[in-house]
């Protein structure tokens, strides 16, 4: 949270840091998963297949949008 990356942003997480996240600049989401641009946040372990599946998307489509994402990655 320190390195500024939330101001403006919309996350989720753990109860016990909403309050760490406001004060960070980002707009506290109370859901499974947040996906914002290329942050995705969860807020619980019963989050984690939401968070997973996030996750999974996000990569399938790096994949189809980068040209030669395969390649790098191996």
């Amino acid at each position: 949270m320190e390195a500024d990356v939330l101001r403006g942003r919309h996350a989720t997480a753990w109860y016990l840091i909403r309050t760490d996240l406001r004060n960070a600049g980002s707009t506290v989401v109370d859901a499974e998963v947040v996906v914002d641009g290329n942050l995705i946040t969860s807020g619980m372990p019963s989050d984690i297949p939401a968070f997973t599946k996030a996750i999974v998307n996000a990569l399938t489509w790096l994949r189809k949008a980068v040209p030669g994402f395969n390649e790098q990655t191996g």
